[in-house]
Parts: structure tokens; C-alpha cells; sequence
């Protein structure tokens, strides 16, 4: 009997308060403030969750809980506690401040499985607001230090029609943000998240001949992320380095096995074309050229400086070859001249009736046969010295290579790190409006 007629109390006490709501507001106008100054809104925040930074769309994800203080003094009362609001209906009977997300693109209150809102009022009429919001938050990403990048986004509040001596929203002065320890973001770290004012001066109410203007409280949710570069170490970076080294094999392959270098070189190029437009296939088009943009240029470079090395070795082998051939076409003439000679001699000792010129020719002949070969061993063995010089050139040049590629790769990669990493520790974000 006594529960039965503590729920009728309760349901009167709420319908009662109810009413009050309704028939001493008009939610069209902001509560009047003394001396007709702005009314004071304090904001706070929880996050809940972010995530989903994507550099392709410039965009992130928040979860967070609204929290908005302010006084109406329309809403005193006497009645014994707190009154909580979760009704639609009452709440569209009370004022609130039009705050929106000025930098979202998306943005919505949660409704399972009732609507997430709820109002507090006290006996002398201060409000505490609370609500639940998704949004999709635009952030200007600056990539040409990725992916060694800091970003700094930022999640505006701003109230949408009424100025600045209207309304005036400021942070809770303690702990106007707080966020949830879970958050864990798979490729960033959160460094800090911070607030700040961002008020600024606005166009309002324009029309095709005039508009007006004047200065709109903002506030400011600066999420200051640090990317971590170990993906793009086991995607990018190695594979790429992997690549640039198996190029170098072709200074061990047989110098006149051109068609073998060749296939070599063509390979580890298109392997890395490919790395690298699958990289950027995650990225916004830009004129900027980013660190990882360095990196695949350098590289092909050095797969481009392999190709120019075999260049180099295939015209010495050529010339080596060319003058091998000569030689060898000096041997061939010897050799015939030999011959010759020893058809001669044949010809001397079975014919005895040989004519006398026959005889005198075959006489000068033996007589000259020395100074003869003489003739054509000389510059048969330029020849062959020449085709050896240039063969020792080809092997020099390999020589060199083999470790004049590696140096430069590691000078390069210690400037290339070093340079970046110092460039991203010593960046300051100074939060500016």
C-alpha cells in the first residue's frame, strides 16, 4: 500500500515539475542575464574514443560526451532536489545554447535505446546539460614529413547565431577535458590533448547587398597526435631498402651477361614503382613532396645508378671485345702465312725442275719468313694488350661499385633519418584560433 502511494507522489511530483518547465519558459529567447550582459555557458568535455585518422580523406572520429552549465533564473524553484529532464517534449521547452561543431562533417546524438541527453536543475536555476555525440571531424593533415609526421587536430565549438555579447562560452575552469585511459590508436600516439579559446569575428546574417559582423565565442579541442613510423619500417621502408640491395647483385653477375643484368635491373625497378604507388594510393594528392616521397626517389635513383654502371662496364667489355676480335684476326693471318710457307717448302724438295724465278721467290721467301712473323705478331699483341685494358676497366668499375653503391645508401640513410627525426622532435605546435 505504501509503494502504491509512493509512485502517485512521484508521478505527481514529476508531471508537477514538468509543467513548471512549460509554463514559465520560452525557449526562443536566451534566459535575460543582469545589466543585458551575454549569458555565460561553461563547456566541458569527455572522450570517449577517437580514431579512424585517415590522411586520404583528412578526417578523424570522435566519441564524446557534451557537458554545457549555464543560469536561467526563469527556472528557480522549491522544489526539495535536483530536477533531472530526459523528456524530448520538456526539453524542447528550454533553452539551450546553439553550439555546433564548426570544423565537422558529420555529427549526430546517440538515441539507443533512449535518447542520450539529460538536464539537471537546481533551486536556483543552474542548468547542467549532458549528451552523447559521433562526429567526423575535418583535420588538416601536413604530410611533408610523413610518415614521421606530428599532426595537430582540432574539434571547434562555436555557437551558431548568437554573438559574442549574446552568448559567451568559456571552459569549465577545472578539468574542462578528459578523456577515457583506453584509447589506443593503431597508427598514432596522442601526445596531449588540450583546450583553448578560439574566439574570432564573423560574417552573420547576409544578404546580397550587406551583412554584419562582429566577434563569436569558439572553443578549441587541439588533439596533438605523433605518428609511429614502425608500419611504414615493415611495409615501406624495408622492402624498399631490400630491393635497392638486390639490384647490386648484378655487379657479381658475369660481365657479358648483359641480358641477365638487364632483367635484373628492369625488375627492382618495377618492384619498387609498384611499392611506391601503393603507398600513395593512401594518400591525398598534393604538390608537396613528403619524406617517404624522398625515400622511393632516392632509391630509384640508386636502381637508376645500376643501370648507368652497366652502361659503363658493357662499352669496355665491347672495346675489349672488338679489339680481341682483331687479334684473333691477326692469329688467323699468321697462321694462313704458315701454311703457305709449308706448302712452298713441299714444292722446293719433290720438283727439282723448279724454274729459277720459282727458286728465287721461294729463296726470299725463307730468308724473310722470320721478319715476317714478326710483322704479325706486333700488332697482334697490341691488340690483345688494348682488349685486356679495357676488360681490366669493366672488372674495376664492377670493383668499385661494389662498394661505392652501399657506401652511398648508408651516408644517405644516416642524413635521411637523422634529418627527419630531428625535424619532427623539434617541431612546436603553437595552438593558434
Amino acid at each position: 500500500m505504501f509503494l502504491k502511494w509512493w509512485m502517485v507522489y512521484v508521478f505527481i511530483y514529476k508531471c508537477s515539475a514538468a509543467n513548471f518547465i512549460r509554463q514559465h519558459l520560452n525557449n526562443l529567447y536566451p534566459p535575460r542575464q543582469p545589466h543585458d550582459g551575454p549569458v555565460p555557458v561553461k563547456v566541458g568535455m569527455y572522450i570517449e574514443s577517437v580514431g579512424s585518422f585517415q590522411s586520404s580523406q583528412m578526417s578523424f572520429d570522435a566519441d564524446f560526451y557534451l557537458y554545457m552549465s549555464w543560469k536561467d533564473r526563469n527556472l528557480s524553484h522549491t522544489f526539495p532536489q535536483y530536477q533531472m529532464i530526459t523528456d524530448l517534449e520538456v526539453l524542447r521547452s528550454i533553452w539551450i545554447p546553439d553550439l555546433y561543431l564548426s570544423n565537422s562533417r558529420i555529427s549526430n546524438f546517440h538515441d539507443v535505446l533512449v535518447p542520450n541527453f539529460s538536464i539537471f536543475i537546481d533551486e536556483n536555476g543552474h542548468l547542467a546539460y549532458s549528451g552523447r555525440i559521433t562526429a567526423t571531424v575535418a583535420c588538416n593533415f601536413d604530410l611533408e614529413t610523413y610518415p614521421m609526421d606530428r599532426q595537430l587536430c582540432k574539434l571547434k565549438i562555436v555557437s551558431y547565431a548568437y554573438i559574442a555579447s549574446q552568448v559567451n562560452i568559456t571552459w569549465f575552469d577545472e578539468d574542462p577535458i578528459r578523456y577515457s585511459t583506453h584509447i589506443h590508436l593503431p597508427e598514432f600516439y596522442i601526445e596531449s590533448i588540450s583546450s583553448s579559446q578560439c574566439d574570432g569575428t564573423y560574417r552573420y546574417a547576409i544578404t546580397e547587398e550587406n551583412y554584419r559582423e562582429a566577434p563569436f565565442s569558439c572553443l578549441s579541442t587541439n588533439i596533438l597526435l605523433k605518428r609511429s613510423a614502425a608500419y611504414h619500417v615493415v611495409q615501406s621502408y624495408l622492402p624498399s631498402a631490400l630491393i635497392v640491395m638486390i639490384s647490386w647483385v648484378s655487379f657479381w653477375i658475369d660481365r657479358r651477361a648483359v641480358h641477365a643484368r638487364i632483367t635484373l635491373w628492369f625488375t627492382t625497378l618495377l618492384s619498387l614503382f609498384t611499392l611506391h604507388m601503393g603507398v600513395k594510393n593512401g594518400l591525398p594528392e598534393s604538390s608537396s613532396v613528403s619524406a617517404l616521397d624522398w625515400w622511393f626517389g632516392v632509391c630509384m635513383v640508386m636502381v637508376f645508378g645500376t643501370l648507368v654502371e652497366l652502361a659503363m662496364v658493357n662499352t669496355y667489355m665491347r672495346k675489349a671485345d672488338k679489339f680481341e676480335r682483331m687479334a684473333q684476326s691477326l692469329a688467323r693471318e699468321k697462321l694462313s702465312r704458315k701454311e703457305s710457307w709449308s706448302t712452298i717448302s713441299t714444292i722446293n724438295s719433290d720438283h727439282d725442275d723448279t724454274t729459277a724465278i720459282s727458286r728465287l721467290t721461294i729463296s726470299y721467301y725463307a730468308d724473310n719468313k722470320d721478319n715476317m712473323d714478326e710483322e704479325v705478331d706486333s700488332p697482334r699483341l697490341q691488340e690483345l694488350q688494348i682488349g685486356l685494358e679495357f676488360a681490366k676497366q669493366a672488372f674495376q668499375v664492377d670493383n668499385i661499385s661494389r662498394l661505392i653503391f652501399p657506401l652511398v645508401f648508408s651516408g644517405f640513410n644516416g642524413l635521411y633519418w637523422g634529418f627527419f627525426l630531428y625535424i619532427r622532435d623539434r617541431t612546436e605546435y603553437v595552438i593558434q584560433p
